[in-house]
């Protein structure tokens, strides 16, 4: 389903950006033709997130991200307009246009292409936790038949026959495992260099060049290693030997455990490489959601310069400065998109609470940013709330960018280290570190705001009659804030002592 989709797109994409080879007069038709092809698409894309909701939520759910993606850059509409500017034969235009859809259209192709490797990557997760469940399992019976074998204290030919009956049952799901092993997971030497046994098979070679008679190699993996145990365990019960058994046994065990720690060291690989593409995720979507907050603080500037008073702002709305606040209204609801977005990321891992919660409060904020762009509310406040959003983000990119580089140096020591840890299941996102920078953030933004409902109320209160009912649900927002910050400060602290 989805190579089919991403080939679609990919081709698309290629006939976008070839060379015009035709006459200009031919450059309207195909662009027109291009542009209908793209609206084809999209009803497809969502054609099959509606057929794959129940089935595979979460390809569904990734579809479902392109098409919003796609409608929110208005990339069919662009692709019409581009149609337009060339039949007007406005070429410099249409090239620029073209540019910004091919940037556009590389993004969804990528977010398309990550479904192959989130789902590359959950597979070979839940092969690895079911291999490991297996091995578990194989283990702890082999821990029960050598206590068994240790307490017995007579060895007849019948408890001894049972013995071994039970660890050949025991040794044949190991082996079993070991195939599965074989079978799902890449193996060590796959990059085509010779083996310390090959050299040392080709250093045995005679000089007359005649090679000797080859042999299978020797399986030398700890699952294997634990199976030629648990038959060595078989023949000592078999004489019967009871010490040399749970030798045996005991020798097993420790195979089998060495296995379970390779195993779970891919686990934690798989879980880092997860981690650190989620943060990858989040550092371009919070950099693209900057560049377009600063955009909207430059161009709000322009229609209100900061130095202007409040009253004059409001009195010079032209019908001009109108459709420029609707336009940066518009951008505004991009980012509160985004964000949005980014808070389902933030909040299905559960960890990173002072984060999701600055960048819940930056939703908030640029809710009210568009809010008063729509009302042509073009004030001081109006540029401090877009000034704090925009400090909010960066400090959002610092922290991502802290814990991606945080992770790749644990990912990297991890890897140089002999000894092999066992995975944690809830890494978390953003360290606790970051998450203190977060509150410090969340707190200046609840100072800052705080310092401007006071310079405003007590201007109000000079004018008669002066409404003050929505600074008031401005400073009760920010009380709420406030005791959201309390909490979370307080669960840290308990979280550290735990």
């Amino acid at each position: 389903m989805y190579r089919f989709v991403i080939l679609s797109v990919l081709c698309f994409l290629t006939l976008a950006v070839l060379p015009a080879v035709r006459c200009a007069d031919d450059l309207p038709q195909r662009q027109q033709q291009l542009g209908e092809r793209y609206t084809q698409l999209e009803h497809v894309l969502q054609r099959l997130a509606e057929a794959s909701a129940a089935s595979y939520p979460k390809n569904a759910e990734l579809l479902k991200k392109a098409l919003d993606g796609s409608k929110n850059k208005l990339l069919a509409g662009r692709l019409q307009k581009i149609a337009e500017v060339l039949q007007n034969r406005r070429f410099t235009d249409a090239a620029a246009e073209q540019e910004i859809a091919e940037k556009d259209l590389r993004e969804l192709l990528q977010i398309l292409e990550s479904a192959d490797r989130e789902q590359r990557r959950d597979n070979e997760k839940e092969q690895l936790k079911q291999l490991l469940r297996e091995l578990e399992n194989i283990t702890q019976q082999e821990r029960l038949l050598k206590n068994k074998t240790e307490q017995t204290e007579q060895m007849p030919k019948e408890t001894a026959d049972a013995l071994q009956k039970e660890q050949e049952q025991i040794r044949l799901k190991t082996q079993t495992l070991k195939e599965q092993l074989q079978a799902d997971l890449p193996q060590n030497n796959e990059s085509g260099k010779p083996s310390s046994e090959d050299k040392h098979s080709d250093a045995a070679t005679p000089p007359d060049g005649q090679p000797q008679e080859s042999r299978p190699p020797e399986d030398s993996s700890p699952v294997g290693e634990a199976a030629k145990r648990m038959q060595k365990a078989e023949e000592k019960l078999q004489k019967p030997d009871k010490t040399g058994a749970v030798e045996e046994q005991e020798d097993a065990i420790a195979a089998l455990q060495k296995a379970k720690a390779e195993l779970e060291e891919k686990l934690r690989q798989l879980r880092e490489e997860e981690l650190i593409a989620a943060l990858e995720k989040l550092e371009v979507r919070f950099k693209r959601m900057l560049q377009v907050e600063q955009g909207i603080r430059s161009q709000t500037e322009k229609i209100c310069p900061k130095e202007a008073e409040p009253e004059l702002s409001n009195a010079a709305s032209s019908r001009q400065t109108k459709i420029d606040a609707d336009r940066l209204a518009l951008d505004q609801q991009t980012n509160v998109n985004d964000a949005a977005a980014a808070l389902i990321m933030l909040r299905e891992d559960g960890t990173a609470r002072a984060t999701a919660e600055t960048l819940e409060q930056a939703q908030l904020d640029m809710t009210e940013i568009k809010q008063r762009l729509e009302k042509t509310q073009l004030n001081y406040m109006t540029l401090q709330i877009e000034d704090a959003v925009i400090v909010s983000l960066k400090e959002l990119i610092d922290a991502v960018q802290a814990a991606k580089e945080e992770a790749k140096k644990r990912q990297n020591a991890q890897k140089e280290a002999e000894s092999m840890t066992a995975p944690n299941e809830d890494e978390p996102l953003i360290q606790m570190l970051s998450d203190l920078r977060m509150i410090r953030t969340m707190q200046r933004r609840v100072n800052d705001r705080t310092a401007i409902c006071e310079a405003e109320i007590t201007k109000l209160r000079q004018l008669p009659n002066a409404d003050l009912s929505v600074l008031q649900k401005h400073v009760e927002d920010l009380a709420r804030q406030q005791n959201r910050i309390s909490r979370i400060l307080h669960d840290l602290k308990i979280g550290k002592a735990e």
